[in-house]
């Protein structure tokens, strides 16, 4: 399973109480958690006519609520329209603030790093302009700074970061869920102990996995390159795993050990919205479905961007393969919220300690996990849906 990527956002920044104060007078700078706030979408459009004193709060608080929707790409369009006509004022520094974190926030969600790190520099440059009652704002940003660093694998310059954000506020609660994290990697070289009792795994004869990639082209904004980047996720841990597994790739589903099926949108795996998960069913002593899920759209309507389509798959794999509970630490690809694109020691490890413990389940002899679900007649979860 895999959720959709949050970077640990507890809350996003944070909002004027007076965001409709006119241009030329300092917003007041009492702030409060943006998911509680009622401002309301339809309510700031009205505001944005060209000669409205409330045009630029307005856009800026659209950002905020995109945010809250989980609705980034929108979000960038109305920061980036807000700094486009915003006065460079000192009165305006706060707004200023606010877009360049947003955008910052947005793009980390959004898995471009360089482009997150390239805006939170500028809201960094921002912070002498800014009271100190601003300070729980400006730690949390170089919280979610931080994060990012983390996720990404610079775990010397996250430490910094995190420092950094600590002596601003000693209380800020992503810095020290991140530091926590930090621990773990320095202190465990796997996650096996998570793993727990039961382990589902291919045999220790099983080299070769036969992977059936599903056409997803009868799809609203099926993209065929969705296929290379399923096939580079497999091979990204054929080649980490030092071809441990071989992936061969089938032209025939009831040839397939493991089919990679393509959803229009997210799905529901108990309880919680994903965005991909490896269904896993074991029948009589043996596997009878491996298969992989993963959607499309992220959000309604939102191409999900091909940066998170692949951590995904990379994600899906991992469990495919055996590993069945999540990673504590977002560092690793294992992580239900990690975003990361690498494959870490921490997930090799893992694995190896899982294929070195004595399985309870294993694939069928002989015959595909198909060709075994067919004999057995199990309908796939696809045709339950």
């Amino acid at each position: 399973m895999y959720k959709k990527l949050f970077i640990l956002l507890c809350f996003i920044s944070s909002l004027s109480t007076n965001a409709f104060a006119e241009p030329s007078v300092q917003p007041k700078v009492t702030y409060h958690k943006i998911q509680n706030s009622s401002l309301n979408e339809e309510e700031l459009k009205k505001h944005l006519g060209k000669e409205d004193p409330r045009r630029l709060p307005s856009l800026v608080a659209l950002g905020m609520v995109s945010l809250r929707e989980d609705k980034p790409k929108q979000a960038d369009i109305y920061f980036k329209q807000a700094l486009s006509e915003m006065p460079p004022t000192v009165l305006n520094k706060l707004y200023e603030f606010e877009c360049y974190e947003g955008l910052a926030v947005s793009a980390t969600r959004r898995l471009q790093y360089t482009e997150g790190k390239r805006y939170f520099q500028k809201a960094f440059q921002l912070t002498p302009y800014l009271p100190p009652i601003t300070h729980p704002m400006v730690s949390e940003l170089y919280g979610y700074y931080g994060q990012s660093l983390l996720e990404t694998g610079y775990l010397d310059e996250a430490r910094t970061i995190i420092q950094q954000s600590l002596k601003l506020d000693s209380t800020c609660k992503i810095c020290h869920h991140a530091e926590q994290y930090l621990q773990l990697d320095l202190n465990s070289p796997d996650y096996f102990d998570v793993q727990g009792d039961e382990i589902i795994r291919w045999a220790d004869d099983k080299t070769v996995i036969n992977v059936f990639i599903e056409d997803g082209s009868t799809l609203k904004d099926w993209n065929p390159d969705y296929i290379q980047l399923a096939k580079k996720a497999l091979m990204t841990w054929q080649t980490t795993s030092n071809n441990r597994f071989r992936f061969q790739m089938v032209s025939q589903p009831e040839q397939s050990d493991v089919t990679i099926h393509w959803s229009l949108n997210t799905m529901v795996e108990n309880g919680e919205t994903v965005i991909g998960l490896a269904h896993q069913e074991v029948t009589g002593e043996y596997i009878s479905n491996k298969d992989i899920y993963i959607c499309l759209h992220d959000n309604p309507n939102e191409i999900m961007n091909t940066n998170l389509m692949y951590s995904t798959l990379l994600h899906e794999v991992g469990h495919m393969l055996g590993i069945s509970e999540h990673s504590p630490n977002p560092a690793d690809v294992m992580s239900p919220v990690s975003g990361r694109q690498v494959v870490t020691g921490r997930d090799i490890a893992t694995l190896m300690r899982i294929y070195e413990t004595e399985a309870n389940y294993v694939n069928p002899p002989g015959i595909s996990v198909t060709e075994y679900r067919q004999q057995i007649a199990l309908p796939d979860l696809q045709n339950q849906q």
